[in-house]
């Protein structure tokens, strides 16, 4: 098999990183200007403060709940160009606390996601001790009935976490409340914990004290079934950590739902407890994949190019193609694919392989209609092998996916002027 895999960028800021991955669908918080944050302060009176915090998080940054703890909007501590506030959370010395709440742009925009970034900037002032590690803001999932948060040792079913740790002098990780399986745990950048969460990827990138630190954190949930999910982060637009290979979910319920805005040291134990300081928060921004984008698929031939159909209905890292190949006389040498979101042409996520997949019935044939291609030379982005033989064989694959009697099943007549006409149902997946 010929396999074009794409490398995802070693240097990126979140635009490229959505473009890489065809997020085409965006939010951006919003904060109050500094000057009306100090006027808010300027008032004196706790209450006011404390609604005009919360307020201003609801409206600018989608928070749920009624009020937030140990918080305030105040001028940016380390960049006197920025005009806008930027929310500080205090650590009050000798406790674990901060402050926790959900930001939910994924409801609010009525919008189904299995794929999605979270880019934000955190600094922490030049006082605060790192001390043994605290919790901070990472993408969340649930399914709509879940009634309990994967925090706090909670290990549910029907949610899952992906929230940033530092550890002791500012040591990064992604600390994830996810379905493990037989081996995860022994990865090298693995360190599980059957009482809480995993530690992932533990010092590949570190916080500094004084100045902000960007985070550009991207996760695609994978298939039921497979451990197929993705987790990839950017500090400071530097690839820190990439795992390729995770279970977020055991249900296809559970979809990317929230930001979860959490922020306090921790661990539990007095050994974890603050020793004071404060963190500060800006520029929160969330790109995801919607359901609904259209892909379209060109057949190369030796000499010239067979028209092609496709839909497709994106499932993050799995994607489910219905294909009709307009097939002559000549044998087909491969195929291209090329994502296009929106108006904007992207790629397919990198490291990805195709094979059939026969569980659509009925509900692929539905997808036919209304995007027939042409294919154009230069749409080399993933190439798979015309022997699906060798396909099959082929150890980067999961061989027990296939099933060589239904690869092909015939839809069309196969009179000389349309060709044979083959639906072929493909997933994508990652390879091994």
């Amino acid at each position: 098999m010929s396999t074009t895999a794409l490398s995802v960028p070693s240097q990126a800021n979140a635009p490229a990183v959505a473009t890489a991955f065809g997020l085409s669908s965006h939010w951006y918080s919003t904060e109050p200007s500094a000057q009306a944050a100090s006027a808010a302060a300027a008032a004196g009176n706790a209450s006011y403060t404390d609604f005009y915090t919360f307020d201003s998080l609801r409206t600018g940054w989608v928070a749920g709940g009624t009020s937030v703890t140990n918080a305030r909007w105040t001028a940016d501590p380390f960049d006197g160009s920025n005009s806008n506030a930027v929310l500080a959370i205090s650590y009050p010395e000798n406790t674990l606390d901060g402050a926790q709440f959900s930001m939910s742009p994924f409801r609010y925009l009525n919008e189904t996601v299995q794929t999605a970034l979270l880019k934000y900037e955190v600094a922490f002032s030049n006082d605060l001790d790192f001390v043994l590690g605290g919790k901070l803001p990472g993408l969340y999932g649930a399914t709509p009935d879940a009634t309990q948060m994967c925090t706090g040792g909670k290990q549910l079913s029907d949610c899952f976490s992906a929230r940033l740790m530092w550890r002791e002098r500012g040591r990064g990780e992604v600390y994830a409340y996810l379905p493990v399986y037989p081996g995860f745990c022994g990865q090298s950048d693995v360190e599980c914990n059957d009482a809480y969460g995993q530690s992932l990827s533990r010092g590949s990138f570190r916080f500094s004290r004084g100045g902000w630190t960007t985070i550009t954190q991207l996760v695609a949930l994978n298939t039921p079934g497979y451990a197929n999910g993705l987790l990839y982060l950017w500090a400071n637009d530097t690839l820190a950590l990439a795992h390729t290979g995770l279970t977020w979910r055991t249900n296809a319920s559970v979809t990317l739902t929230s930001v979860l805005f959490s922020t306090f040291f921790g661990g539990s134990g007095r050994q974890w407890e603050s020793e004071g300081g404060e963190g500060y928060f800006r520029r929160f921004e969330r790109r995801f994949l919607p359901l609904g984008l259209r892909y379209l698929i060109a057949m190369s031939r030796r000499r010239s190019l067979a028209v092609a159909t496709i839909s497709a209905v994106p499932l993050t890292t799995v994607l489910l193609f219905t294909l009709i190949l307009a097939i002559g006389a000549q044998p087909v040498s491969a195929v291209r694919i090329q994502l296009h979101a929106s108006t904007t042409p992207s790629t397919v996520p990198a490291g990805l392989v195709l094979q059939p997949d026969h569980g659509a019935g009925d509900s692929a044939r539905a997808m036919e209609e209304g995007f027939v291609t042409r294919g154009e030379d230069g749409l080399d982005v993933l190439t798979f092998a015309e022997d699906l033989a060798a396909l099959q064989e082929d150890e980067a694959c999961r061989a027990e996916s296939f099933s060589s009697h239904n690869v092909f099943e015939e839809t069309g007549d196969d009179s000389e002027a349309a060709g044979t006409s083959y639906m072929v149902l493909f997933t994508l997946v990652r390879e091994r």
